[in-house]
C-alpha cells in the first residue's frame, strides 16, 4: 500500500481523531433495543419483526465527526503552492519540492 492515494479527496469536519468511542455506544444502544424488542415479542410475531433503523437509535451528526468535504485537486495545489512560497529561504527547486511534499501528503491514505 505504499503507493496507494485517495481517489476521491473527502475530508471529515472534526473535532475528534475517531467516532470508534460514539460508534460503540451506538451499537449498543441498538442491540439493547433489539434484544428488548425480542424478548418482548411472542414466537408468532418473530417473522414479523423488523429491526430498528440505524436513526432510531442514535443520530449521526451528534457523533464527533458530522459532515464531509470535497477538497478539488485545484485548490489543493493552490493551498500546496501558498504553503511552499511562505518560507522565503527556499530556493525554486526546493520549493517545488515542498509543494509535491504536500500534495503527496494530502493525498495518501
Amino acid at each position: 500500500m505504499a503507493r496507494s492515494r485517495l481517489h476521491t479527496p473527502m475530508f471529515s469536519h472534526t473535532t475528534c481523531r475517531s467516532e470508534r468511542f460514539d460508534k460503540t455506544c451506538w451499537h449498543r444502544r441498538w442491540r439493547a433495543h433489539e434484544r428488548c424488542a425480542l424478548a418482548t415479542a411472542s414466537p408468532e410475531d418473530f417473522e414479523e419483526h423488523l429491526t430498528c433503523l440505524a436513526r432510531e437509535a442514535s443520530n449521526p451528526w451528534n457523533m464527533g465527526k458530522d459532515g464531509r468535504s470535497y477538497w478539488p485537486l485545484s485548490e489543493q495545489t493552490e493551498r500546496a503552492e501558498c504553503l511552499a512560497n511562505q518560507d522565503e529561504r527556499l530556493d525554486p527547486r526546493e520549493r517545488s519540492s515542498r509543494k509535491e511534499a504536500l500534495l503527496a501528503k494530502w493525498m495518501a491514505k
